[in-house]
């Protein structure tokens, strides 16, 4: 096994905030036997929870469904695939039609309405320090179009959430019909979008061909739609039981509950030989 490839909220995070001390340990000694690892998640760099940052092993972080990978050693970005400024703005116009949730992934910043956002965290079930560090990580802007048609930005990802049940399936064929849209979903309620070619898997493919690495030699570990693709590239793939059908049908294997320290039980057997 030369890298380890996993995501962040329900595969490795307690609480979407904490990595328990047996996932930290099971990482730790993979690392120490040289392997890459790899966090992948749908997170922008900013808001990627400083457990996973400060952890000295890790150099590499995917975010934005694949959209880039950063160096967080040289401080650099070493992959991008960008949503065209084209067609993020073909998209917008969309969800202008919709009262929804939405946020732009830019450089690895968020960007949302001041209004929209105050109003969707307003019942949100959290501690006030951590609602307090989600407005200091999001960059207030006035107007989405303004936004991609003065500095012509090509976002890396576009998140919306919630999305109600009835207009989900008719938004996501709208979107996917303009065409290189790759439409996923994290979790219930939850929809985004990237370019078509940045997905994990493609992410995780080309960041492991840089390197030299087979997938034979890549084990990855997911739950959500979002995973899919990474855990059919890699050549041990694992759904956490809490997973989604889906993901449980792309991975070779199925590793224990996330809270239940999934990640770290599974490191251990196949990595770690315990």
């Amino acid at each position: 096994m030369r890298i380890l490839a996993f995501d962040l909220d329900g595969t490795c995070l307690h609480d979407h905030f904490e990595i328990s001390p047996r996932n930290r340990q099971a990482l730790k000694d993979a690392a120490e036997m040289g392997i890459i690892l790899l966090p992948a998640t749908g997170r922008n760099f900013q808001s990627a929870p400083a457990c996973i940052m400060e952890m000295p092993e890790i150099r590499y972080v995917m975010t934005a469904n694949g959209a880039s990978i950063y160096d967080k050693d040289q401080k650099k970005v070493i992959y991008r695939d960008l949503i065209p400024n084209e067609k993020a703005r073909l998209a917008q116009k969309i969800l202008d039609e919709y009262s929804i949730y939405t946020e732009y992934y830019i450089d690895g910043h968020a960007y949302a309405k001041k209004d929209a956002f105050m109003e969707r965290f307003a019942g949100f079930e959290a501690p006030k320090e951590i609602v307090e560090k989600f407005i200091q990580q999001v960059r207030f802007i006035e107007d989405f179009h303004e936004l991609l048609h003065d500095a012509q930005i090509c976002p890396e990802k576009v998140n919306m959430v919630p999305v109600p049940e009835n207009i989900y399936e008719q938004l996501q064929q709208r979107l996917e019909g303009l065409g290189g849209l790759e439409v996923t979903s994290s979790f219930p309620q939850n929809m985004e979008y990237n370019s078509i070619t940045a997905t994990k898997g493609n992410t995780l493919k080309a960041f492991a061909e840089k390197l030299g690495v087979t997938p034979d030699e890549v084990m990855a570990l997911g739950d959500g739609g979002n995973d899919t693709g990474m855990l059919r590239y890699a050549g041990y793939s694992f759904a956490m039981r809490n997973g989604t059908d889906e993901v449980k049908t792309a991975a070779k294997y199925i590793a224990e509950d996330c809270e239940k320290d999934g990640l770290g039980k599974a490191v251990e057997h196949y990595v770690l030989g315990k």
